[in-house]
């Protein structure tokens, strides 16, 4: 046996002299060291007792109970305790029969298991002496903190100490890097010590600077107890600051601190205080506290007592000096004045001598006072009923000893609107105006929100909107289901608003479009109405200042508007025609939408704000009436949001002498018509020809379009202009104009492009190969949620005219573009050096040339996409994502990926965009937390607002799970519009909307012959898209690990022979990729159609398995993906060796593939339940229950 010296405080090995007692570990084959010491002479003779009484399995058993002892004691033992402690053990093990084993080594006892208790939890960052505290004294108790201070040099360990320290080590490391938070552990997890992991985290987080110092220590002082919270509890607050400054090196007295709390006890406290301080014995924290606990409970009971029997002796508001309160405080009396309380009852009791007390949360009514004034009240078992000569005044219900009175607030009849956006229609927005309204509230009333009631809709239940009126003490009052008379104020209101924008509407001509405008217009216009009870009205009640209705004009009228001087033209007109669309709501001035212009810079449909026009209010120009001028087309600004609330407008708003006074035509005026073709989307005013172009309203911008096309041409020296060869046919050319828009449809860009028409060209002549990679959707999917679960940067670059970069390799001639033909050199063509627009194999050259140009700088290809591109090295990467022209740049660091722009911008002409907002029509919004979001909800809006579905009532779920579609043995309806419809719908369902995936890939297989009951279904998914526009999917960042889903559903109905799968991949919190088709071939069992399914996702594992382990960012070894089947038939087919199935070859062999992917590490196969299966909507219609929860794993949830 060794002898390691004696223990020191943190169970280290000391220089002292003894010996161990060596309990036996039959799985290690010798004895390990314990922690109880005797002296060398008596070890060997004790040995022998043990070896010869205690068998093998139960040494450590015994061993451990010479621990407690020791520990109970705390004195070495001799000789003869410890042969004592011996023959106690022998008769318990004779007594309890069972031995020579007592214990199984398994089970056997360990101080370890005590410490387990002591286990801090998880550092993260903050309160690092706090758990360093609880850290030492838990790797105390585990027995290896002693390894933090590192091997002793003199003298040398032994061999056994070696060992011992080696073990105690990985012990140390192993608890410590347990206790360390997922963003802390991977910086230290490979430092090679305990001791260097230990002094890495105290020289990170140890340091204690003299400004957190000051700042605590001005904390202490600073500090003052309130009467509306525990003071036990602010004590401890106290006494927590001076425990931080204690450790901070600035240590104070017991009797200091203590002193402290009693000098800053609240001002209802003072004759305690007073006591305490008269007192001739010292305080100590936890007396003082004890004593506080103690006379705040008493108090409390005698609150209580009060708060019952005496009642309110006066009439008390928390709106409008010093008061007793029944808890013995005092409360501030800020005035004395009058106060009018307007019941639901319509009656009006004024209070006259009411004390203004803001401190107190609720309003007090004295009942004797009301007795003193002729009123009567009658208490009936909960309710109080008031009234006055035999007259029904109101009546109040009891609440926590108190009787509540519903009262109408002095400024109820003032009107506010939030009108919602078209592009984000979540409930969230409910709440968001309302938190406006509130900040406007208390801003410019000075007044405290206390009741909201509502009904029943969903956009005032959800748990955001409850949270926040939890947190600021509002009483949320739900009306029952069906009675709109419990809320009969805003019933009417908005009864009333409805009835005057119908009324506005039809006068002024304008479509249902404008209802938003109209609604904002008729609200203003309402406010400075006078009310029926009052001879003021609701603005001059908010405001408090006087009303001046000069400025109002009459909405939907004709209006001159000034063109401002900025763009003004010498030779132009001085106004343009516009409609008046309501009064401007953060500036002083009017909305006007114009829709006759002759200034460039002033586009037909645009709205804007002015004060200087002229008004003619008969004239209505949105009439339709017969007119002998050439029409226009008004666009609607379909993209517009209202500004949310009006009401302050326009009394500082276009004043008098602001305002062009309005005079009468000598002339006769007829309105324009602007034609059947008024909205936007059935209109396209993009030119087909350059001609078409430069004769267009927006020629300016289309010639400045061309111009830059033209210039990019010449710089790349894409042809040379040469005589025409002999018997060449050269291939023509053309111009195509569009518009680029933004994701809200506003116009970012006018964009012209010369493109070949390669449809003339020859294979074998003048073009041979044509194949060009394309990213896919699902791999900028996956980088999006790498970039989220490992906290990459994500920028975005556009490479201008792409195309035009690839050399050609084949001679290629091409006639001169229209509108640059050379003078004098009409006969002569353009000898293509590099590739156009157009070319068959435009795409090929202009990837190989950006293939070319980034492995020349280190950047490797990836394996699975061909696309993709990645440079890793010094602890930096960066990956590179090229969808034709658009790039996307994730890095690690900003100097990496602005080293990359560097580069780009060398090689091509670029144009930075910065980090990635819109990819192919998809918004990227990035959250405070890393996470990124992925929606579309620009895009929802405009296919439903193309095919009329705008004003459509939403459906709970895209698919009717009752719905059996048969196949159309009729005439078809409408199949242009239903193709168009389901083309729509793919790209959406193929981007960031997998929930519509089973819906979409269903319909699509009637596009041929679409009967009534398909078009009911396909209603269907876009009522559903109108109730989730704002569905997005969210990458978290966790979990990091690639998991996936397989379904199928086997036939359903008669009409169905071949079943439908389903699979869904998820990544980071979101899906990264999913399909929903149905299979290839029959299957005769539900087990082979879930196998046919497996099959087809185990490839699309493949790839994804293959993606990530080509990229560096993935620091480990991408494990087997997790797939997740429930049928349990399958999984044992797969997993079983044996091949005794009696099915088709086609069966055979899509078990051999998934069975070999599974042996080779691709996938592992794990059951899930039916219900948890996120691929199950994959292949049927399911609930709108389970949609919601499938979709929340799946990371799809408003945005």
């Amino acid at each position: 046996m060794s002898a390691p010296g004696a223990a020191d405080g943190d169970g280290a090995p000391g220089a002292g002299a003894g010996a161990a007692i060596l309990p036996h570990n039959p799985a290690e084959g010798h004895s390990r060291v314990a922690t109880c010491y005797v002296p060398v002479p008596d070890v060997h003779a004790f040995s022998i007792l043990v070896m010869l009484y205690v068998p093998a399995p139960d040494v450590h058993a015994f061993s451990m109970l010479l621990v407690m002892l020791h520990v109970v004691t705390r004195s070495p033992y001799t000789i003869h305790a410890m042969i004592i402690v011996l023959i106690f053990w022998i008769k318990i093990c004779r007594y309890m029969t069972i031995f020579p084993t007592i214990q199984k080594p398994d089970r056997s006892f360990s101080v370890v298991g005590f410490a387990a208790a002591l286990k801090p939890h998880a550092f993260d960052g903050p309160n690092y002496k706090r758990w360093k505290a609880r850290a030492l004294l838990w790797l105390t108790a585990m027995q290896c903190f002693y390894v933090s201070r590192g091997k002793r040099s003199e003298p040398p360990l032994s061999p056994e100490e070696e060992a011992k320290f080696e073990a105690s080590d990985c012990l140390f490391c192993g608890a410590l890097i347990n206790v360390l938070a997922d963003n802390i552990v991977d910086v230290y997890m490979h430092m090679p010590s305990g001791k260097d992991m230990w002094d890495a985290l105290k020289a990170k987080f140890g340091v204690s600077d003299a400004g957190s110092e000051l700042y605590v220590m001005e904390q202490f002082y600073d500090y003052k107890m309130v009467d509306d919270r525990s003071v036990v509890e602010q004590a401890h607050e106290i006494q927590m600051l001076a425990k931080e400054l204690e450790n901070n090196n600035c240590e104070l007295p017991d009797k200091f601190v203590a002193g402290g709390i009693i000098a800053k006890l609240p001002p209802s406290w003072s004759d305690f205080a007073t006591s305490l301080k008269h007192k001739r014995q010292e305080f100590s924290v936890s007396d003082l506290i004890g004593s506080l606990g103690v006379e705040e409970k008493a108090r409390a009971k005698d609150v209580r007592a009060k708060k019952v029997e005496g009642g309110s002796s006066a009439n008390m508001v928390g709106r409008g000096s010093s008061l007793l309160m029944g808890n013995g405080s005092l409360a501030a009396v800020h005035g004395v004045g009058t106060v009018d309380l307007k019941f639901t009852s319509g009656k009006t009791v004024q209070l006259k001598n009411v004390q203004h007390v803001p401190s107190i949360k609720k309003n007090l009514v004295s009942g004797s006072l009301l007795c003193r004034e002729g009123f009567r009240l009658v208490f009936e078992f909960n309710k109080c009923v008031v009234s006055k000569y035999v007259t029904f005044v109101g009546k109040g219900y009891d609440s926590g000893g108190f009787f509540r009175f519903s009262l109408n607030d002095m400024c109820n009849n003032h009107n506010v609107v939030n009108h919602i956006s078209e592009n984000d229609e979540s409930n969230d927005e409910s709440l968001h105006y309302f938190k406006i309204y509130k900040a406007e509230v208390e801003n410019q009333l000075e007044r405290k929100i206390k009741r909201l009631r509502s009904d029943r809709g969903g956009e005032y239940f959800s748990n955001e909107f409850a949270s926040f009126c939890e947190e600021f003490g509002i009483i949320h009052e739900r009306m029952p289901p069906y009675s709109p008379q419990s809320n009969g104020v805003a019933e009417r209101k908005n009864c009333t608003l409805t009835e005057m924008v119908n009324a506005m509407l039809d006068t002024a001509g304008l479509s249902k479009e404008w209802w938003g405008e109209a609604v904002l217009t008729a609200c203003h216009v309402l406010n400075k109405i006078p009310m029926k009870h009052k001879e003021v009205t609701p603005f001059e009640e908010w405001e408090r200042k006087k009303l001046n209705l000069s400025y109002l004009r009459t909405w939907g009228c004709l209006a001159k508007v000034n063109v401002p001087i900025a763009k003004k033209r010498k030779l132009g007109p001085n106004t343009v025609d516009c409609v008046f669309l309501g009064y401007a709501i953060h500036s002083v001035g009017y909305r006007f939408l114009i829709v006759n212009s002759g200034v460039p810079d002033m586009h037909v449909g645009t709205i804007f704000e002015s004060r200087d026009a002229t008004f003619f209010e008969n004239e209505f120009p949105m009439k339709h009436t017969p007119s002998t001028s050439s029409q226009e087309t008004v666009m609607p600004h379909e993209h517009f949001v209202p500004i949310e609330h009006n009401d302050q407008t326009p009394e500082g708003n276009p004043e008098e002498d602001n305002i062009v006074d309005t005079r009468k035509s000598k002339r006769q005026r007829v309105a324009k018509s602007f034609g059947d073709d008024y909205i936007v989307y059935l209109v396209d005013d993009t030119p087909r020809t350059i001609e078409e172009a430069y004769s267009s309203p927006d020629a300016d911008y289309w010639k400045e379009a061309v111009c830059s096309e033209i210039d990019s041409i010449m710089s790349n020296g894409t042809w040379e202009v040469v005589e025409r060869p002999y018997g060449c046919k050269p291939v023509g050319c053309k111009w195509v104009f569009k518009k680029k828009l933004r994701p809200d449809g506003t116009i970012e860009k006018y964009k012209a492009r010369l493109v070949a028409k390669g449809y003339t060209q020859k294979e074998g002549e003048d073009f041979f190969d044509t194949y060009s990679p394309v990213a896919r959707l699902t791999m900028i999917r996956v980088l999006l949620a790498l970039a989220a679960s490992h906290g990459l940067l994500v920028h975005q670059m556009n490479i201008k005219t792409a195309f035009l970069n690839g050399d050609l390799e084949e001679e290629i001639y091409m006639d001169q573009p229209d509108g640059y033909v050379l003078e004098g050199q009409e006969g002569m063509v353009c000898k293509l050096l590099k590739s156009l627009y157009g070319l068959k194999q435009a795409p090929k050259q202009w990837h190989e040339k950006f293939d070319t140009t980034l492995t020349s700088v280190g950047f490797v290809v990836n394996e699975a996409d061909k696309c993709v591109y990645y440079r890793y090295g010094g602890g930096e990467g960066v990956i590179l994502c090229l969808y034709v022209d658009d790039i996307l740049i994730f890095g690690t660091s900003l100097s990496v990926i602005e080293e990359v722009k560097d580069y780009l911008s060398k090689s091509f002409e670029m144009k930075d965009l910065g980090e990635a907002d819109v990819i192919l029509n998809i918004k990227l919004q990035r959250g405070d937390e890393g996470g990124i979001t992925l929606v579309q909800s620009h895009y929802v809006d405009k296919v439903l607002s193309r095919f009329g579905y705008s004003d459509c009532k939403p459906a709970p779920t895209p698919y009717d799970p009752s719905m059996l579609l048969r196949k159309n043995r009729r005439i078809a309806r409408d199949q242009l519009r239903y193709s168009q419809i389901i083309g729509s719908l793919m790209y959406l369902a193929s981007t960031t909307r997998p929930d519509i995936s089973f819906a979409v890939s269903k319909l699509s297989r009637f596009v041929s012959n679409p009967g009534d009951d398909y078009w009911q279904a396909l209603e269907r998914v876009m009522r559903y898209l109108k109730g989730t526009m704002s569905y997005g999917i969210h990458y978290t960042g966790y979990p990091k690990v690639l998991e996936g889903y397989s379904d199928s559903n086997w036939i359903c109905d008669a009409d169905e022979i071949k079943a439908t799968s389903g699979y869904v991949f998820t990544l980071g919190g979101g899906a990264v990729s999913w399909k929903s088709c149905k299979q290839t071939i029959l299957t005769r069992s539900t087990m082979e159609a879930e196998l046919t399914a497996l099959d087809t996702v185990t490839v699309e594992a493949e790839w994804l398995r293959e993606l990530l382990m080509d990229l560096l960012v993935v620091e480990k070894l991408v494990p087997a993906i997790l797939m997740n089947c429930d049928n349990q038939t399958v999984i044992i087919k797969v997993n079983s060796s044996k091949d005794n199935m009696k099915s088709s070859r086609h069966i055979k062999r899509r078990l051999k593939s998934v069975r070999k992917q599974k042996n080779s590490g691709v996938i592992a196969l794990d059951y899930v339940q039916t219900a948890r299966n996120l691929a199950d909507q994959f292949t049927k219609g399911l609930p709108r229950n389970v949609i919601d929860s499938a979709s929340r794993e799946m990371g799809l949830i408003p945005t």
